[in-house]
Parts: C-alpha cells; structure tokens; sequence
C-alpha cells in the first residue's frame, strides 16, 4: 500500500486548503444534477533514466489554453501515473528503495501530494494515481492563459542504482466555474526536461 504525504506546511495553508476543499466538496454536490463541464486531457511522457547519483530529476511541464470567448477561473487537477523498474548497481536482496513523485508547490495557495512507491529490484511497478497538484488559474477573455510548474521524480535507496521510468503519463482536468465548457482542442500540454 501506498502512503502519501502532504507537502503543504502546517497551519494556515491546512486551514486555508481544508475550507477551500470544503467549499469545493459544496459546489460539486450542488451542481451534481447539472451538465459536466469539465475537460480532460492527457499527455503522455518520454522514457527517461535517472540514478541514485543525481538524486532528483524534474520535468517542466507548460499548459496552454487557447483564447477563448470568455474569461473563466479553475482549479486545475493533475495526476500522474508511471510504470518505473528500479536496476541495482549491485544486486541486495531484501532492499527497497523508494520513489519519490511530487510536484513542489508553485504559490502559497496551491496545494500537492508527493507519492512515495517503493520500488523491486528489476521488477517494473505500475502505479496510476501518484502526486496530485490542484493550482487555482484565472483566464482572461481573449487572451491565452498558461500555467507552468515543475514535476520531481526522485529516489531514496541507501545503495547505488538507476531508475528505468518505462512509462509516465499526466492527466490534467479543468472545470471552469463558469459554467462554460472547453474544448480538449483549446489545452496543450508540453513537457520539458530541466
């Protein structure tokens, strides 16, 4: 079983998360009965390696919303999933290192989950719900909106390997308050190595 941690700090960013989710919780059930407005997209990774030398490795993720006729404000929901295989410099039976997927918060107000996965030597490990991130955008009519944050990856093993990312995708939702709908052709998502 996976443990997830919070990486928001304690007191009033809690406060402030737990009130707006709340909230959230509130307009959802409140609007249950009506039409879905949400979009959702997927966007899907290249392989990539990384060791237990660099430690971390980030990828920088851009999302852009084409113009639209109208201004909305959203939160936006991302989840990645990963297929990861942990190689061993060295084989030791019995160690388990960890994966660590998160996305550091952007601002004050937003709010991630980091993923731990414990990994098996040269066993791949599927995992489709890690490090959640939900960021508050504000579109303005007419004019394309972006947001841009940053995607970790890293590795806790007290014995030297690499990671083998196979696989890893992202899923991004936006429900726009307003009640307006998007169309999965106004989002793109583009992702970079940092």
């Amino acid at each position: 079983m996976h443990s997830s941690q919070s990486i928001a700090t304690p007191g009033s960013r809690i406060r402030n998360w737990s009130i707006r989710a709340a909230l959230l919780m509130a307009c959802v059930a409140t609007v249950a009965t009506s039409e879905d407005n949400s979009v959702s997209v997927t966007h899907t990774g290249l392989p990539f390696t990384f060791t237990t030398g660099q430690a971390t490795t980030v990828r920088h993720v851009t999302v852009r919303i084409a113009p639209q006729s109208f201004g909305f404000s959203s939160v936006l929901s991302m989840t990645t999933g990963i297929r990861a295989r942990w190689v061993p410099d060295t084989p030791v039976p019995g160690a388990t290192p960890t994966l660590v997927v998160r996305w550091p918060a952007e601002t004050p107000d937003d709010f991630s989950q980091a993923e731990r996965i414990p990994l098996t030597e040269n066993e791949p490990v599927a995992t489709g719900a890690t490090a959640h991130a939900y960021h508050d955008i504000q579109c303005e009519a007419g004019q394309e909106c972006v947001w841009e944050g940053s995607l970790e990856f890293g590795i806790e093993s007290e014995h030297p390997g690499t990671v083998d990312m196979e696989s890893w995708s992202l899923a991004l939702s936006l429900d726009p308050f307003s009640g307006k709908k998007l169309s999965e052709r106004a989002i793109s998502i583009a992702i970079s190595e940092n």
